[in-house]
């Protein structure tokens, strides 16, 4: 924030006009301004430049999702008008020491005495050749012959030994540099569209840097995959087929990180001629050196074909969403339930995970929810996220079904946190939640997020249900956060009689739920009770009545301590 005020600053008074010099004070009744920037080190200026380069890159760079930037900004220079404080920041901004900030900056101008200026600050350095506006396809790219040679492009073409990443070459570039014998030390990142690549793209370039490639509705030749790290890759199966993209993984043996999304549900029709599909049928995929995994598809079937072939080692973080794609397949049919667990059973059931998380966070239509499945561990990175749509069928299936598949997982869970799972909104109900909670035997911390109070007195109620078959027997810990005090169908009202009352009923409903599993056949009671997180409502709550509800829990010894960290928000 400070960076940005000092550009916005610099801009606004280098537009400032019609300044009347009489209404200044005197100069000799006001003290000279100090200019502290002139007493700055080096070493800290250098610094301010790197840290700009990061937050405020030029225009051209702004749309990277890399990093958070500050995208509505002032200027299309981005960090490059620190060179205009003053004459000293413009000399070190412009030395060597900064010639990797120009290097990645990308030249907007078809000038050649631009390009040869950004090019002669970038000192040797590995440059960033980025032609998305000439080649995309997305409305932000400029219409142009498809055979034609732009001078931005004939520099390119010329400095390609020198790039470090390569953005939307576009073909006409490829088609002159396909057949074209290169070494390419520097190339460590390309990003390729499906208009980039031509139809014979077979290029006898050697690569050995390469580490990163986004792909968008292409594939690159399988002799690009062996020094690959990083692949962020989404197609469509109606114009590359599935069989294509598994040959490909194949040949990234050194693979770690897997950014996959795969839409479409006709078979191949044609376009790009891709190495023989067949290959995807010769054995698993072997990746043993993934680390992380992100899949997106759309379909149960979909879902089967493209990770099952895939073999990683078993501690990974994995994610997986779900997204409805109704233009693909002509109707908005749901997940089935035993599919997309059996398929993701390998990443789901692990004894190393600690913890369980099933939350709601949104609507995804009238009755249909998206619900997120979150195991993960305390002492390791490894984790698996599952978000998927529901209705109220699939949602009671998904809490029926899950302890089925985590049988090694349900042994070593100690965490089970539950959010915005309201019996009431969401139709959860309370015999299936039952169920899921008696087979966690291991949980000894239960959290409650973002519900309402009779929601959370439901949920809590469940617990009481432990002579017969125990409820969480190891549990010691509640914690209740985030509380709304007033459900969303419930009108307040402004009679302190009727905020005692429904005050009072709540912690008697909490209090009689905690002394039946206190008291039930080898179960023990709850240790601690926590009040966390931002609470709503307060205007139709009793204070006096709150204050005695947790008195009697703590009195009636019903639970050994009780930890109110509330932050109210009326």
């Amino acid at each position: 924030m400070r960076l940005r005020n000092i550009f916005h600053r610099r801009i606004k008074s280098r537009s400032t006009t019609g300044i009347d010099i009489n209404s200044f004070p005197s100069p000799a009744l006001t003290p000279a301004p100090v200019d502290k920037t002139a007493h700055l080190p080096d070493d800290i200026i250098y610094e301010i430049f790197e840290a700009a380069a990061v937050v405020y890159p030029p225009c051209a760079l702004a749309t990277s999702q890399d990093v958070p930037t500050l995208r509505d900004t002032d200027t299309r220079l981005g960090w490059i008008v620190l060179t205009h404080v003053c004459r000293r920041w413009r000399t070190l901004g412009l030395s060597g020491s900064l010639a990797g900030l120009w290097a990645r900056v990308v030249c907007m101008s078809s000038r050649r005495e631009v390009i040869a200026e950004l090019s002669r600050r970038a000192k040797g350095h590995p440059v960033t050749i980025d032609l998305s506006r000439f080649n995309t396809l997305d409305g932000h790219g400029l219409l142009r012959h498809y055979h034609a040679i732009l001078p931005l492009e004939v520099w390119a073409i010329h400095n390609i030994s020198r790039a470090g990443v390569l953005v939307s070459p576009g073909g006409p570039m490829l088609r002159h540099l396909k057949d074209v014998h290169l070494t390419l030390p520097d190339l460590r990142q390309v990003r390729f569209g499906g208009m980039d690549v031509p139809l014979d793209f077979n290029p006898r370039w050697e690569l050995p840097r390469l580490r990163c490639a986004h792909l968008s509705m292409t594939l690159v030749p399988h002799t690009w995959g062996a020094t690959l790290r990083e692949i962020h890759i989404g197609i469509n199966t109606s114009l590359v087929p599935l069989g294509a993209l598994h040959a490909f993984l194949r040949s990234c043996p050194l693979l770690e990180f897997l950014d996959v999304s795969v839409t479409g549900a006709g078979p191949f029709q044609g376009g790009h001629h891709f190495e023989d599909e067949r290959d995807a049928r010769s054995g698993p995929i072997v990746l043993d050196h993934l680390q992380s995994a992100r899949v997106v598809v759309g379909s149960d079937r979909m879902l089967s074909d493209l990770w099952r072939p895939i073999r990683h080692p078993p501690k990974i973080s994995f994610e997986l969403s779900y997204e409805l794609d109704k233009f693909e397949t002509g109707s908005v049919a749901l997940p089935n339930m035993e599919t997309l667990l059996d398929v993701c059973q390998r990443e789901m059931d692990h004894a190393m995970y600690d913890k369980l998380e099933v939350d709601i966070p949104r609507t995804s239509g009238i009755g249909r929810f998206d619900m997120r499945v979150r195991l993960s561990s305390s002492s390791t990175e490894t984790m698996c996220e599952l978000s998927f749509p529901t209705d109220n069928t699939t949602r009671l299936t998904a809490l029926s079904i899950l302890p089925a598949f985590i049988p090694h997982a349900s042994f070593h869970i100690t965490t089970l946190a539950l959010t915005s799972l309201a019996a009431s909104t969401v139709s959860i109900d309370l015999n299936t939640l039952g169920t899921l909670l008696r087979a966690l035997g291991s949980v000894t911390v239960l959290e409650l997020k973002a519900l309402d109070i009779w929601s959370v007195a439901s949920h809590i109620l469940v617990l009481r249900q432990a002579k017969l078959e125990p409820v969480l027997p190891s549990l010691r810990t509640l914690v209740l956060s985030s509380v709304s005090l007033i459900p969303g169908a419930f009108k307040l009202s402004d009679d302190p009689e009727v905020h005692r009352e429904r005050t009072r009923q709540w912690w008697d409903t909490i209090a009689s739920a905690l002394a039946a599993r206190k008291y039930a056949c080898g179960v023990g009671g709850i240790r601690s009770l926590k009040l966390e997180g931002c609470w709503t409502g307060r205007r139709g709550w009793s204070e006096s009545e709150d204050w005695w509800g947790m008195e009697n829990l703590t009195g009636r010894k019903l639970v050994a301590e009780l930890f109110d960290r509330r932050v109210w928000e009326d």
